[in-house]
């Protein structure tokens, strides 16, 4: 694999990490912008060493956000966040959804 299909890879599976997770939800192109302004500006580098530090930087920060997202969504299907009744009560509709059954709806 080249340099140049390496850094691509890497770019665009950045640029997709920071879609899916950041600017989805923030609802802002900050991020995206500020991974291309720098991939831009390091495309130049001459120095071997530098680059490759750079796309291991790169992927890094990737494998974070996309990490960080897992976590998130770990911790919500685990109810972790949600207070104690309100944890019972979903865990008791879907346990009642499993069987088949449906609790009635609040009025």
């Amino acid at each position: 694999m080249t340099s140049a299909s390496s850094s691509l890879r890497v770019y665009r599976s950045l640029l997709k990490a920071v879609d899916k997770h950041l600017t989805s939800v923030a609802g802002n192109q900050q991020w995206r912008d500020f991974v291309r302004e720098d991939f831009r500006k390091n495309a130049k580098v001459t120095d071997a060493f530098a680059a490759s530090q750079q796309l291991r930087l790169a992927e890094d920060y990737c494998a974070l956000i996309n990490n960080i997202a897992l976590h998130k969504e770990l911790l919500l299907s685990y109810n972790i966040g949600l207070e104690e009744d309100e944890r019972t009560k979903q865990m008791v509709e879907a346990v009642a959804r499993r069987v088949g059954f449906s609790l009635p709806k609040p009025k």
